[in-house]
């Protein structure tokens, strides 16, 4: 099947499939047309408010992620619990809810055909219940099918590995056609798929979700807009700062807490494409130097002059230039430093960031930056690190690292972002127990910090994974 070229029956078809779905407004926020950066692009039809819901999305395919160390999931609702083989042979893993739901009898059916008379082992099971996403497509409507192939896709020999396994180590028999038509799928997921949270108390619980009108959305290392999912697993997509009418609305394809370097390379080697975005071409990011190394002259910030050229870097001090090849050697040693330490080891980390790397990098550098992120998760969630247990100077130390990062976020113009939301919540969890700690009362709704968690609710709102409290109080203010 040919792809969508025409911008307007492409709005049809989106419009449609969203309206199908119970996803759709009277008045959507957003038109598809031909982007400056190529391809398609979603514009705002109008002027939309920061926090406001742009649109709705529901994924046309979502499935388990083709991960070796992975842990296996039920095929239909995602669950680590009671899971049982299929007993009528057809080898996928699900649980005892769902075995005979109408969605895996489907999908049963589907396989047993391309399995014939072969047995799988347990082993074998595991790998075909993993590569079970793209074989969803073959159950896709033919307008389904239409807007599948109407996706950005790559091309390479490193796409597709999961039709590999099933056709050569499982042995299925695959018609050619189908085979092939899985292989551009493949290639559509690999270019566009979301990673999902199924268990919001289970951080690896995550699976692949291809959200159609998400996936328009072109990239910017400073994005204009943000997205969650919800318990229904749809993605919400909202405005991070106004957009006025007419203008492009980005996601970010990538980390925004990395620097240029680490962002391009990323990808380079996910993407195919490197990011030419206005943060890109500032060596200092908006004045972030998250990519800067300390000069060795004057411990100015060393930058590079063209970030997006292996260029020399110049001091913004002194002046003073480095060759990008002892740059590159300085940058290789730091990461690799990072690379040895335990994720949750927070002396080592906090002595790292203040001693050996203080001489290195700013602490604005993206390699602080992650340290901080890290030490932000291990103090009040890890063992000997829980609120309860956590003395006032480390408390202290935690809300300063949320204010640091908060501060870079907003020089990188990135308004109401998701970290955002998760790092005010932290800093009322800092208040609260500081004020416990001090004597004061537990209850904090008239303590100026009470500012914290309010905000976190309007930016986690929608989030499947948001924090309880959080939940509870939009439940409460009934948006």
């Amino acid at each position: 099947m040919d792809c969508i070229k025409n911008e307007e029956k492409l709005n049809d078809v989106l419009s449609d499939y969203l309206k199908k779905k119970s996803c759709s407004t009277v008045e959507p926020a957003w038109i598809i047309k031909k982007s400056p950066l190529g391809g398609f692009g979603i514009f705002s039809k109008r002027d939309i408010q920061a926090g406001e819901v742009i649109f709705i999305d529901y994924p046309i395919i979502l499935g388990p992620r083709c991960l070796k160390d992975y842990p296996v999931q039920c095929t239909v609702c995602y669950s680590k619990r009671n899971l049982t083989t299929c007993d009528k042979n057809c080898g996928l893993i699900v649980c005892n809810l769902c075995k005979l739901s109408e969605h895996h009898q489907k999908e049963c059916l589907l396989i047993r055909n391309f399995k014939k008379d072969r047995i799988f082992s347990d082993e074998d099971n595991k790998v075909l219940t993993k590569c079970m996403t793209p074989l969803r497509s073959l159950t896709l409507t033919r307008e389904d099918v239409e807007l599948v192939v109407s996706l950005k896709s790559h091309k390479g020999s490193q796409h597709g590995k999961e039709i590999e396994i099933l056709t050569g180590k499982l042995g299925l028999t695959i018609p050619e056609d189908e085979t092939k038509f899985l292989y551009h799928v493949c290639t559509v997921l690999d270019a566009n798929a979301f990673e999902v949270l199924t268990d919001p108390l289970d951080n690896m619980n995550t699976v692949r979700g291809l959200f159609p009108l998400g996936s328009l959305a072109n990239h910017r290392c400073y994005p204009n807009a943000f997205h969650v999912f919800d318990e229904q697993h749809r993605m919400i997509v909202r405005a991070a700062v106004f957009i006025e009418k007419n203008t492009e609305i980005f996601h970010s394809y990538t980390r925004l807490l990395w620097g240029t370097v680490s962002r391009n390379f990323h990808l380079k080697n996910t993407k195919h494409f490197i990011c030419k975005c206005e943060r890109c071409k500032d060596p200092s990011e908006f004045n972030t130097y998250m990519n800067a190394i300390c000069c060795k002259t004057c411990k100015g910030n060393l930058l590079p002059k063209n970030p997006l050229l292996p260029s020399h870097w110049q001091c913004d001090t002194c002046t003073s230039m480095e060759n990008v090849k002892d740059v590159g050697k300085k940058l290789t040693l730091i990461a690799s430093v990072l690379r040895g330490l335990s994720d949750d080891d927070f002396k080592i980390m906090y002595k790292l960031l203040k001693h050996k790397l203080a001489v290195l990098i700013p602490e604005s550098n993206e390699v602080a930056i992650e340290l901080k992120y890290k030490m932000i998760w291990i103090l009040g969630y890890k063992q000997g690190y829980l609120w309860n247990e956590l003395p006032l100077d480390l408390l202290t130390l935690k809300k300063q690292f949320c204010e640091d990062i908060l501060e870079l976020l907003l020089k990188l113009r990135l308004g109401l972002c998701k970290i955002r939301g998760l790092l005010l919540y932290e800093i009322y969890m800092c208040d609260k127990e500081i004020k416990l700690k001090e004597g004061g009362n537990n209850e904090i709704n008239s303590d100026s910090s009470n500012k914290y968690l309010l905000e976190a609710a309007v930016i986690l709102k929608y989030d499947a994974s948001a924090p309880e409290i959080v939940k509870q109080l939009v439940q409460v203010n009934g948006n």
